[in-house]
């Protein structure tokens, strides 16, 4: 589809836009409408910590074909710790056919002109895809490094062990990849096509809701005793989310991933372990490991155990820039291996960047800081 850039427009989302909107986010979100607009009113209208949306989106002959956004997240650093609000720049996408015409710029450019006229000093981006973190960077965003992540392989008998094989040698990857694929093709489709924790679920239906006397496997989270375990294990002072009640209460809700959760309890909760993959994804997807807490080391390797023994059939991921060195060496205990790297070699996963900048152009970067900590250091 040819267009011409005067046909072109910016605006703010208006519910009138909201049906096109939806179809957009095929490209994004997923190709079930009824799930992308349960998303939609998650993210953005049900947001616990601001009514303020900014959904900015491009029209072409009065068509929904861009949408640029910002949401309010909690963040907490410092000790005591200090909260603060900032802005999480997301789901920015385009449509194919309207792609490589500054829309995406034009639109971004809209939405900081608009959240500075709000009480927001900073945007954040947690998981920018590399045209998405160019495009940042460009417009006055900075990394704050890598999202390191620690891997484990699925347990996949000589396909596992082809796989490290492949990560450690790179002239061995193209080789590995025709390897997953026949793999792949010798697989019975009934078990690519079960849903992701379907083994976990069988298992913990069997043990009674039990992985061993002290944890227990759930589907549904437990927002107050997490929150009070977070406030009870206390903070290094590190920039984080603030994961308090209504954080838990609202973050798993999103429609779009499936969760199962690992809690170590005795008279009280001592440690919790989260598990996530998409909606909608099979056996073999990734498995990602997306919170972990707990009251001691001892616990905290327990739930880690305790994920590898009913996931090994996945490959388990773990953004790690920020743990502490003893719980990245517990990772490496238990089979994970890291990587900072932009390119995974047998797969060609790219790492996001954490990428930060203050809504205000004129704050010099020596001042980005919060609680005395520097914004974009992520350790």
């Amino acid at each position: 589809m040819a267009a011409n850039a005067d046909r072109y427009e910016i605006a703010a989302y208006r519910p009138e836009f909201r049906a096109g909107l939806l179809e957009l986010q095929r490209h994004m979100w997923g190709p079930n409408p009824e799930r992308n607009a349960v998303y939609l009113e998650w993210k953005y209208e049900r947001n616990p910590y601001s009514n303020d949306s900014f959904i900015y989106v491009a029209l072409c002959d009065g068509q929904v074909v861009g949408m640029r956004t910002m949401y309010v997240t909690e963040w907490e650093a410092g000790q005591p710790s200090q909260r603060f609000l900032c802005l999480s720049d997301a789901d920015g996408v385009i449509h194919p056919d309207h792609r490589r015409r500054g829309l995406l710029e034009r639109m971004t450019r809209a939405t900081l002109e608009e959240v500075a006229r709000h009480d927001r000093e900073y945007s954040i981006t947690l998981s920018a895809n590399p045209a998405s973190a160019a495009h940042n960077l460009k417009l006055g965003w900075h990394s704050a490094g890598s999202v390191e992540t620690a891997s484990r392989p699925a347990n996949r008998g000589t396909e596992s062990r082809l796989r490290a094989l492949a990560a450690k040698v790179p002239l061995l990857a193209p080789a590995y990849r025709q390897v997953r694929q026949r793999f792949a093709a010798l697989r019975a489709p009934s078990d690519s096509e079960r849903p992701a924790f379907d083994a976990l679920d069988g298992t913990q239906a069997q043990l009674d809701g039990r992985a061993t006397s002290h944890i227990v496997i759930d589907r549904s989270p437990r927002p107050e005793a997490m929150a009070e375990l977070v406030d009870r294990s206390g903070s290094d002072g590190r920039i984080r989310h603030t994961r308090d009640q209504r954080f838990f209460a609202w973050r798993f809700q999103n429609p779009l991933s499936v969760y199962r959760f690992f809690f170590w309890e005795d008279s009280r909760l001592e440690g919790y372990l989260v598990l996530q993959t998409a909606a909608g994804a099979t056996e073999n997807a990734w498995i990602r490991i997306v919170d972990w807490e707990s009251t001691n080391l001892q616990v905290r390797a327990e739930l880690l155990q305790a994920a590898v023994e009913h996931s090994h059939a996945h490959q388990l991921v773990i953004w790690s820039a920020s743990l502490p060195d003893e719980v990245k060496a517990l990772l490496r205990d238990h089979g994970f291996a890291f990587s900072d790297m932009t390119k995974d070699i047998s797969d060609g996963i790219w790492h996001p960047h954490v990428l930060l900048r203050p809504v205000r152009r004129d704050i010099p970067q020596a001042q980005w800081t919060f609680a005395g900590r520097d914004l974009l250091d992520l350790a």
